[in-house]
C-alpha cells in the first residue's frame, strides 16, 4: 500500500472509529453507564465524552482542523487508557490504546508535528 493510501485509510478510519465510539457514548448500555459510575465519573459524563469524540471525527475529517483533531484523539484515547489502567481493568485498555498508536502513525503521516501546532 502506497503512504498515500496508507494516509488517507488510516486518517478516514480513526474519523469512522470516533464516530462510532461517539455514537456508542450517547446509546450507552447499563454495563457501560455501570463502568462510569464505577470508575468515578458523574452520570452524565458519556454525554461530554461523546461529544468530544464526534468533535474529534469532525475535526480530522477537516484539512485544516486535522492536527487539532489527532491531538484531541488522542488526548481522549490516553485519558480512557489511563482510565482503565488505574482501575486494574487491562483488557479494557487494549482499545483506547491501539486507537491512540494509530493516532499517532496518522498525525506523522499527515504532517503533524509539535512544532506546527
Amino acid at each position: 500500500m502506497s503512504r498515500l493510501n496508507l494516509k488517507s485509510s488510516l486518517t478516514w478510519l480513526l474519523v469512522v472509529f470516533f464516530v462510532f465510539g461517539g455514537l456508542g457514548n450517547i446509546f450507552i448500555s447499563n454495563e457501560q453507564a455501570a463502568s462510569y459510575i464505577r470508575w468515578g465519573y458523574p452520570g452524565w459524563f458519556h454525554y461530554l465524552t461523546a461529544a468530544l469524540e464526534i468533535s474529534t471525527a469532525g475535526l480530522i475529517s477537516t484539512r485544516k482542523f486535522r492536527n487539532l483533531g489527532f491531538a484531541l484523539g488522542g488526548s481522549i484515547m490516553i485519558a480512557a487508557a489511563a482510565t482503565t489502567l488505574f482501575h486494574r481493568e487491562y483488557i479494557h485498555a487494549a482499545p483506547s490504546i491501539t486507537a491512540l498508536l494509530f493516532t499517532v502513525i496518522a498525525a506523522r503521516l499527515n504532517g503533524f508535528e509539535r512544532s506546527k501546532f
